[in-house]
Order: structure tokens, then C-alpha cells, then sequence
């Protein structure tokens, strides 16, 4: 037996601790948890702080990071719950840690449906997780233990990957989003949610009617504030770092430097730099892909193994269901790999598992579709057209309405193909094949390939066919992400997102293959944490991944800025720079808070500011009204607009040019005669007019200069044949056939 497999032997557990060291370790948790609430409540650095500096921020930097460690603590002590005695100590950590993020995922989406997200239930949930922490195993052993049973070499190399995960979470996930989705619904939606403490569907964006995130983000939401919700994203990336590390441990045959580059490649990978997914949906999903990976082969050890992660991996694949349903296919792809491998190897309760898990994850994608359309209306958004057909226009038009979804399809229609996305919009095309996967995608799928192949014939094998067993089901969920991703529209949906996976497993493709050509090349069957050719290849090819990536981050927003917000130095409305409008900037400061502005322009830099409500104009309350705000008279839309307490209207002079010029601007009321009739005008720091309803003297002159009749004449001619405009005059004739037969829309998009 060799080296790895000796160290894999479970050693006796730690003597245990006197109750008494638990009390105060637990108690010491669960302090630390109450000082991050405290300070991350009392500074408020979200709303009130938005533009304050000095030791407040500092200290609220500190607070969320605090906050991501004890989510790590949470997610092992409610894993504590499962036998995996049988497991080696680092794999309970693993295996531990991922099934105690199912189990939160659970109880939180419970709670959410109960609308009982509140602070103080959040607390006790994650209290009661770390108090698990401190009496059961203790929580950082299997870890410690790694540790401490390596080399100096492989010492170091641990050293250096905590170091670079230091600072992908201070530097990546700590500070603002990178991405204008995350000012413009992301951070609105879940400021939402948070607010309400409940899971019911959203007003405010249509795309995320429902779960979008997890249970635990939204935990996370309601015990901290919004920004914080990102620390669940950096969270699932560091656990999928030691799952990456452990699967390419197995692949090297036992090198543990080799394994923690890996690790580090994946924390510095530029997609994973720049995904901007750590406050959705996609991470998780990528997660259970992962996990099942890790699963083919870990499972594998003995009986007993087998049976210690079954309960893990079907909690887990039903927890991905919950997050989103669109991860059960992958999830189901990656199975039928470990199927297949299985079923080569004659391995029966292997074919077993991999069915049986694969039938859970189908089943509680089923009963999650089945209850989102039973509260929504509509199973899912992804693929719209698809879901749109099997809609509910009762329970779908209580809360939004089918006009909404459709205008945002055919808007988004409008935008693929006037860039080059082509006319048959939801239909096959060639050129997307290569296209949205990109040249990279396409290398891990004949790398992964290639390294299974080699692996497979190589005259010595890594023990125990690991490799096989993690590239198969690897291979498999790749070829799916290849077809799904071909036939779906990029704008119609966003299934490239949820294929995550293939770049946070193209480390353990690099090790596979370069352990293949290294042992062909040397003929040589060594292993261990001794530094080799095997070590000093996967350097070559990795090291340079981790300075692409912080370069690219240093290119798009600066390294150093992002450090000087953690340091104090810069708000968070300096990290907001990129997307700031001037325009929204002074309304966000002069007019009363609460008060609510339509910007009928797409500005990223509005939406997220404080103290006033920026509406994006396709994704809002008044949705339920849009075939009155969109087609109807003057004095209907004056009526509907003051209904739902919007007097204020935004006109940036300078973005008319804008594919997303929100198709409100299209509507009579501000067709001439109505600026006049119904508005007062000025103009504002920006370039832009600001348009009030029913104003006074103080609001500015009335809407009756000829240059500014002029400016907005001009503004809605240009703007019909942009997105927004072809899809307002796309379904005008549609909403006229609704007035006489109200079944026109049903019809239509059936």
C-alpha cells in the first residue's frame, strides 16, 4: 500500500474535550457572532455609511470578514450531525461542511416561506450551528491534522494558499460587485427580500420571482445587511478550494504541493476573479456539480464510506434543487457519468448510489417547480419561452403580469439581435456552439478527455482508477453544458452561468493530465509530498493562472482601491465610482428620502443608492399596470403613476443612445401635449431633465419649452427601434386585440 493510501487510513479521534472547553468555546463563537451582528447593525454602513469612511468601515470590513469564518464554522457544526466516522479526518471536514450547507439551505428557505427572516431568528440558527461546532469533533481538526502531518515543503504550499484565499475573500468578494446586474437587481432584489422577511414572490425584478441565492443568503441577509450576502459566494468557493485540492491530491498520486497550487490556481482564476456570482444562484449550482465529482471517487474507499456520504450528497442535490431547479439537470449529467463509470466497472452498489441520487435530485426539482408554480404562476425563468407556455395568468398577473414577461423577452430579443445574435431567437445555431462556451470551455472538455484516456492506458495507473472516476462524470456534465448551452439563447436565458463548474474543475484536469505525461515521461511510479517533475510541471502551468487572474483584477478595477476600502480609506460608494451617475447621485442627496424616481434610462449607477427608490423601468411594482402605463391615455397613466406614488421621472440627455431606454418614455403622457398638461421640468448636474408630476413652482418651469419638447421628441423617435421600443411597438397590436378579446395575450404565447 502506498504512501497516499496509508495516510488516507482513519487515525483515532482526538481526545475529546471536557464539556466545560466546549461551553467556552462555544461561548466564544457565539460572541463573536453577536459582535459582528452588533457591528455590522449599529454602522449600517450599507444605507446610513454609504459614503462615510475611517474606523467605522474598518471595523465593519473586519466584521464581514469574521462573518465568512463563522459561516464556515456553521456550515461544519450543522454537518456535525452526520456518522462520518468512517471518513478520513480531512474528508469530514469536506463531506461535513457541504452537507451542513445543504441542511441551512433547507431551513432557511423554510423559514423565508414563513416569512420569518428576521435578525434574531437568523441568530439563533447559526448559534445553535456553531455551539454544534464546539461539542461535537473538533471543527478544524481534519484540516490541522493535514497540516501537520506534511512536509516543510508542503507546509509552505498550504501557507501560500491561505495566503492568496486571504486575499481573493478581502479583495474579491468582500467589496462591492464588479458587475452593473449587481447595482441594477441584485442588490435592490435582496435589499427587498430583506426587508420583507419572507421568500413570496418579488415586485421589484421578474427574474427573481422567487428563491434566487440560497436559505443561507438569505440567513446571512437578515442577520447582517445586503452586501454581506456575497460572503455565502466566497464561502462555496473556499469549500470547493479544498474540494479541488482533495480530488487533485488523489489525482497526484498523494502530492499535497501539487494539490495546493491547484487550490490556489482556482482562488486566482481570472473567471472566477470576474464571474460576479457571489451574491447568486450560480455558485451553488456549480457546487453540487463539484460535490458529486468529489463524490464518484470518495465514495469509493470502502462500504462504509459509501454509505457516510449518501445522506450528505442527497440532502445536498436536493438543496440544489432548492437554490434553483436548473442545477438538477447538470447535477443529473454528472451522475450519469458517475453511472457509467460505475456500470463499467461492474461496480453495483456504486450504480446504485449514483441512480438513487440521481432520482432524488429529479424528484425535489419536480416538487420545487410544482410549489414555484403553484405560488408564482410560472415554473422558473430559465428558458422564458419555454416557461412562459405553461404559465398560470391568475396567479402570475397577482404579483406581476404575463405583458411584463413578455415585453422583457422581446426586448431582450430586440438587443440579440441587433448584436448579431441572430433572427431565430430561441432557435439552434451553429455559430453559438462555439461562441458562448469560448475556446476555453472546449480545451477542459479535450483535456479532461485526453487525461482520462492517458490516465486509463498508462502502464501505471493512479491507485484505485481515481482518475476515471473523477474525469468521467466531469466529461459527462461537460458535454451536456455544451448541447444546453448551443441550444439556448444567451438572452433568453442564463444557463452559461450555471457551467461555472467547468472552470472551477480545470485545475483537476491540468493535474490529470500532467501526472499522465509526467509518468510516461519518466517512467517513474513515485508519489508522495516530495517535490518532482510532476510538482515543478504543474507550477509551469498553474503559478501563471494565479497572476493572470489578480492581473486582470488589477487591469478592470485596481487592486490597490480595493485594498484601501478594506483599510478604511474609500467608501463604498468610491467602490461604486464605475457606475456612479451624477444625475442620481444629487436626487440621492436632495430629494426626500423614500421618495421614488424612474430613471427611463438603464443606469447601473442608480439603483443601489440610498435614501431614494430608483426604479429600473422593466422590473418594478407597477408591472401589473404596464399595459395602462405603456398603451393607454394621458389621464390613465397620470392616474396610474400617482397610484403607485411615482411623481418623479429622469430624462439623461446624454445616454439617448441607450439599447435599454425603458419604454415608459413611449407612453401618451409624455407624448407633447401631456409633458405640458401633467409636468414640471429642470434640469439637473448630469446632463439630465428631471420631470415632475403634477409639480409646483419649486419643481421647475412647465414642460412647455420648445428646445426640451424637442429633445424628448427626438429622444422617442430614436428610441423605437431599440429594444424597449420594438417591444412596445411589437406587442401594440397585440394589447389592442386584448382590449376586445382579453385571451389575445393567452394565445400568444402559448
Amino acid at each position: 500500500m502506498n504512501k497516499y493510501l496509508k495516510a488516507r487510513q482513519v487515525k483515532p479521534a482526538a481526545t475529546t474535550r471536557s464539556a466545560a472547553g466546549s461551553a467556552a468555546i462555544a461561548a466564544g463563537l457565539i460572541a463573536a457572532l453577536a459582535i459582528v451582528y452588533a457591528t455590522v447593525a449599529s454602522l449600517d454602513q450599507w444605507r446610513s455609511g454609504f459614503y462615510s469612511t475611517g474606523t467605522g468601515l474598518i471595523l465593519y470590513n473586519f466584521a464581514r470578514l469574521a462573518l465568512l469564518l463563522l459561516l464556515i464554522v456553521c456550515c461544519r457544526g450543522t454537518g456535525t450531525i452526520f456518522r462520518l466516522d468512517a471518513l478520513a479526518p480531512f474528508d469530514r471536514f469536506i463531506v461535513g461542511s457541504f452537507g451542513g450547507f445543504a441542511i441551512l439551505t433547507f431551513v432557511g428557505v423554510a423559514l423565508g416561506t414563513a416569512g420569518l427572516l428576521r435578525a434574531e431568528i437568523a441568530f439563533v440558527v447559526l448559534a445553535a450551528s456553531l455551539a454544534a461546532a464546539a461539542f461535537r469533533q473538533p471543527f478544524l481538526d481534519g484540516i490541522s491534522r493535514h497540516v501537520a502531518d506534511a512536509d516543510w515543503i508542503s507546509r509552505a504550499a498550504w501557507t501560500a494558499a491561505i495566503v492568496v484565499a486571504l486575499a481573493y475573500v478581502v479583495l474579491v468578494v468582500l467589496p462591492p460587485g464588479i458587475s452593473d446586474n449587481d447595482y441594477t437587481h441584485y442588490y435592490p432584489w435582496f435589499e427587498q427580500m430583506r426587508r420583507r422577511g419572507d421568500l413570496s414572490p418579488s415586485t421589484f425584478f421578474i427574474t427573481h420571482f422567487y428563491l434566487k441565492g440560497s436559505g443561507l443568503a438569505h440567513l446571512v441577509a437578515a442577520l447582517a445587511d445586503t452586501l454581506s450576502i456575497q460572503n455565502l459566494g466566497g464561502l462555496l468557493v473556499l469549500l470547493m478550494a479544498l474540494l479541488v485540492y482533495r480530488i487533485c491530491e488523489r489525482l497526484s498520486g498523494g502530492n499535497r504541493v501539487i494539490a495546493a497550487l491547484a487550490a490556489i490556481a482556482l482562488l486566482a482564476a481570472p473567471r472566477v476573479v470576474f464571474a460576479g456570482i457571489f451574491k447568486l444562484q450560480h455558485l451553488g449550482s456549480s457546487a453540487v456539480v463539484a460535490f458529486i465529482v468529489y463524490w464518484t471517487f470518495a465514495r469509493r474507499e470502502s462500504a462504509a464510506a459509501a454509505d457516510a456520504i449518501r445522506l450528505p450528497i442527497l440532502l445536498l442535490v436536493g438543496a440544489g434543487a432548492l437554490i434553483t431547479p436548473v442545477s438538477t439537470p447538470f447535477a443529473m449529467a454528472a451522475l450519469a457519468g458517475a453511472a457509467l463509470i460505475a456500470f463499467a466497472e461492474r461496480d453495483g452498489p456504486g450504480l446504485r448510489d449514483a441512480l438513487t441520487v440521481a432520482a432524488v435530485a429529479f424528484g425535489a426539482a419536480i416538487l420545487v417547480l410544482a410549489w414555484t408554480h403553484l405560488s408564482t404562476g410560472i415554473f422558473d425563468y430559465t428558458p422564458i419561452r419555454l416557461q412562459l407556455a405553461w404559465r398560470d395568468d391568475g396567479r402570475l398577473n397577482a404579483w406581476t403580469s404575463t405583458l411584463a414577461i413578455a415585453s422583457h423577452m422581446e426586448a431582450l430579443a430586440a438587443w440579440t439581435i441587433a448584436h448579431g445574435g441572430g433572427e431565430n431567437f430561441g432557435g439552434f445555431s451553429l455559430s453559438r456552439i462555439f461562441a458562448p462556451l469560448g475556446i476555453g470551455s472546449v480545451a477542459v472538455s479535450a483535456l479532461a478527455l485526453c487525461a482520462a484516456i492517458l490516465l486509463r492506458r498508462s502502464a501505471r495507473p493512479l491507485p484505485g482508477g481515481d482518475a476515471t472516476a473523477v474525469l468521467t462524470p466531469y466529461v459527462a456534465v461537460m458535454a451536456f453544458a455544451f448541447v444546453a448551452e448551443s441550444l439556448v439563447p444567451a438572452q433568453a436565458s442564463d444557463i452559461g452561468r450555471f457551467t461555472l463548474f467547468r472552470w472551477i474543475l480545470l485545475p483537476a484536469c491540468g493535474v490529470a493530465l500532467l501526472t499522465a505525461v509526467v509518468r510516461f515521461a519518466s517512467r517513474s511510479n513515485t508519489s508522495g509530498d516530495k517535490p518532482g517533475l510532476g510538482t515543478v510541471a504543474t507550477a509551469i502551468v498553474l503559478v501563471p493562472l494565479v497572476v493572470a487572474g489578480f492581473a486582470a483584477l488589477n487591469e478592470l478595477r485596481g487592486l490597490w482601491p480595493r485594498a484601501a476600502m478594506f483599510a478604511g480609506n474609500r467608501s463604498i460608494a468610491d467602490e461604486f465610482h464605475v457606475f456612479k451617475d451624477p444625475s442620481c447621485t444629487h436626487l440621492s442627496t436632495t430629494l426626500p428620502a423614500g421618495t421614488r424616481v424612474l430613471p427611463v434610462f438603464f443606469e447601473p449607477g442608480c439603483y443601489a443608492l440610498p435614501r431614494v427608490e430608483f426604479l429600473r423601468g422593466d422590473m418594478n411594482d407597477m408591472n401589473r399596470d404596464l399595459a395602462v402605463l405603456l398603451y393607454g391615455s394621458a389621464d390613465e397613466q397620470a392616474a396610474a403613476y400617482r397610484t403607485h406614488r411615482l411623481r418623479h421621472f429622469v430624462i439623461h440627455v446624454s445616454r439617448r443612445y441607450n439599447n435599454f431606454l425603458y419604454p415608459h418614455l413611449h407612453g401618451a403622457l409624455f407624448a407633447e401635449e401631456g409633458l405640458k398638461r401633467y409636468f414640471r421640468a429642470r434640469v439637473i448636474p448630469g446632463g439630465a431633465i428631471l420631470l415632475t408630476l403634477d409639480g409646483s413652482d419649486a419643481d421647475g418651469v412647465v414642460a412647455d419649452d420648445r428646445d426640451l419638447l424637442s429633445v424628448i421628441r427626438t429622444i422617442r423617435e430614436e428610441q423605437k427601434t431599440q429594444s424597449y421600443g420594438v417591444a412596445r411597438e411589437l406587442l401594440a397590436p397585440l394589447v389592442e386585440r386584448m382590449r376586445q378579446d382579453p385571451a389575445a395575450l393567452d394565445r400568444a404565447y402559448r
